[in-house]
C-alpha cells in the first residue's frame, strides 16, 4: 500500500469511527451532546503520534472521548435531566 493509499484508508476509518460515535451519542442523548462528543474525539486525535503508528487506532479516540463526556458531567447531567422531565408529573 503507497503512502497516498493509506493516507485514504486512514481518512475513511477514521471518518467511520467518528459517524458512527456521533450516531450513537446523539441517539441516546441527543445533538449537542453529540457534537461535544466529535470535539472530544478530535481533540483526542490531535494527541496521536502517526508516525509511530503504522495503523491508527481510532476506538482509543472514542473511548477517550466517551470518557470524556463522563468525567466532566456531561452524560450525568443529561441523564438526569431527562430522568426529571420522565418523571414529572403531566400538566392538565
Amino acid at each position: 500500500m503507497d503512502t497516498v493509499d493509506r493516507c485514504e484508508h486512514r481518512i475513511i476509518t477514521a471518518e467511520m469511527e467518528l459517524k458512527a460515535l456521533m450516531y450513537v451519542i446523539d441517539g441516546a442523548y441527543g445533538a449537542l451532546i453529540a457534537n461535544i462528543a466529535a470535539e472530544y474525539w478530535i481533540a483526542e486525535l490531535d494527541t496521536l503520534d502517526f508516525s509511530r503508528l503504522p495503523d491508527p487506532q481510532w476506538r482509543k479516540c472514542t473511548i477517550c472521548a466517551i470518557s470524556r463526556l463522563y468525567k466532566e458531567g456531561n452524560l450525568k447531567r443529561i441523564v438526569i435531566q431527562r430522568d426529571n422531565e420522565s418523571s414529572a408529573p403531566a400538566a392538565p
